[in-house]
């Protein structure tokens, strides 16, 4: 290290050596690098860190790990700026186009069309079949994403099926068969 190397108290017949001592230092102070500025990189990291898996596709979250484990070879290293700024720079660019590519919600607005449909007055069907349509209702996941929108779509013909499946129960013929019990015990040539 050049600042190491001076030595002081050197009179002037040795000034040859002063100057190479201030040359040494000037050249040390022209090879140096700016280490390559990670800031960026580590917001992004940050970001991906505090990310919910749920929120992305399979292959995009892969995606995200495989750019998060690639930045963090830069953080912190120390390299210089002239041989790695760019690479630092397109991957906390790529892992924040990563980021944005959050799934939308899955679209429940046939799950809500079946639930819709289901009879105010569910005590006229049989306890089976009501419980059959209460099942398909209880499950139902509100918080599914847009790639599983078919497990959506079936929750939605698991209800509408269920709501079809429901099943009358029979009337009740409790008085009609007292009377008719009654009406068998009547002496008929009594009346008219």
């Amino acid at each position: 290290n050049a600042l190491n190397d001076v030595v002081y108290d050197l009179d002037i017949t040795r000034q040859n050596e002063v100057d190479a001592m201030a040359q040494a230092i000037a050249d040390a102070i022209d090879g140096l690098k700016y280490v390559a500025d990670t800031s960026r990189l580590e917001a992004a990291i940050a970001d991906a860190d505090a990310a919910n898996e749920a929120d992305y596709s399979a292959s995009v979250w892969s995606d995200i790990q495989d750019k998060v484990a690639e930045g963090n070879t830069y953080v912190g290293a120390g390299l210089a700026a002239d041989d790695v700024q760019a690479d630092v720079d397109a991957v906390t660019d790529e892992l924040n186009a990563l980021l944005l590519q959050k799934l939308n919600d899955a679209d429940y607005t046939a799950v809500d069309a079946a639930i819709n449909n289901i009879p105010d007055d569910l005590s006229i069907y049989t306890d089976a079949s009501v419980d059959a349509l209460i099942a398909a209702y209880n499950n139902v996941a509100r918080d599914l994403k847009e790639d599983k929108q078919s497990d959506v779509d079936a929750m939605a013909k698991a209800i509408e099926d269920a709501i079809d499946g429901l099943v009358l129960k029979d009337a009740d013929y409790t008085y009609v068969d007292k009377y008719i019990a009654q009406a068998a015990n009547i002496n008929r040539s009594l009346y008219t």
